[in-house]
């Protein structure tokens, strides 16, 4: 099913991937939140969650990791129902920090100094692997992107996941500073920012007309650059800043196409009203500033 989603040309123009978006969750934690939830997970996370098996996690993990789990007491379920999910996760540049310290450590201390546990927790794969760990997931576990975009290439991966009609579902997490981290030599952070993380449970779609749904195709229109909000200012914004819009606005019905790159596009349907549609537990209400070159038209 990889091929599907790298078509030629000619077969993009026949492209076309449906599922079912059960729920999503946007989380935005700041340093210190961070800092106590390393101390204290049962403050979010389920006991199984302590605080060694966070300890060597990087910030963009946790966070996920709580948006996760926030997603599935919304949907009023137990994470033994998530057992034959996958995950897919999209970081971006994930265990900067991790690796800055571990090079200087090395520097001052040679190989003895420094943990290898620096390598399987600060890697792609890491987040996905993390959140199959503790819910657990028996099903694919995979990182994607690792830079800017890595949400398009995070969708693509359910997507090929998704085609396997005895998967009943797919995690997708994607998350990143904002602003982008300023650290030191040493892996210290030397400014305010905020992690944030987007998650949403994909499902394949049950019904014919389901209450919301993804579905990516051929792009009708790579030039289309509109807002889904004709008084906004911005051309562009941030499938998770859409998803705070819809959360704030709760809209009857919701329509979005989002533009991504290699010709194609996704486009958000919401066909009942929001809060009737899905339950959505935002822990943030901090706007996200448009800083993805996600670009979002408008579609009615």
């Amino acid at each position: 099913m990889a091929q599907c989603f790298n078509p030629s040309p000619d077969a993009r123009k026949h492209l076309s991937f449906r599922c079912e978006l059960a729920a999503w969750t946007v989380v935005r934690l700041g340093l210190p939140e961070l800092a106590a939830l390393r101390q204290e997970p049962g403050t979010r996370f389920p006991p199984q969650v302590t605080p060694h098996f966070l300890k060597n996690s990087d910030d963009q993990t946790i966070t996920s990791l709580a948006a996760v789990h926030e997603t599935i007491r919304s949907m009023d379920r137990s994470p033994q129902d998530f057992r034959e999910w996958g995950v897919v996760s999209a970081s971006r540049f994930v265990g900067r920090g991790a690796f800055a310290a571990t090079l200087h450590k090395y520097g001052n201390d040679g190989p003895w100094g420094v943990s290898v546990q620096v390598v399987p927790h600060n890697l792609l794969h890491s987040v996905s692997s993390t959140i199959s760990l503790s819910l657990p997931c028996q099903g694919p576990c995979l990182g994607a992107g690792g830079g800017p975009q890595g949400e398009v290439d995070a969708l693509l991966a359910a997507a090929n996941l998704l085609a396997d009609p005895s998967r009943p579902g797919v995690w997708v997490t994607w998350s990143y500073w904002d602003p982008e981290l300023q650290i030191d030599a040493r892996g210290k952070p030397t400014s305010e920012s905020h992690c944030i993380a987007t998650v949403l449970a994909l499902q394949p779609l049950r019904e014919k007309n389901p209450r919301a749904e993804f579905e990516i195709r051929a792009s009708r229109d790579p030039q289309l650059r509109t807002t889904t909000n004709e008084e906004s200012q911005s051309p562009l914004k941030t499938l998770a800043s859409v998803l705070l819009d819809v959360t704030r606005l709760r809209p009857k019905a919701f329509d979005v196409v989002c533009q991504l790159k290699g010709g194609l596009e996704l486009e958000m349907t919401w066909r009942t009203p929001v809060s009737e549609a899905l339950e959505t537990p935002v822990i943030s209400s901090v706007p996200i500033e448009a800083r993805q070159p996600l670009a979002l038209a408008r579609a009615g």
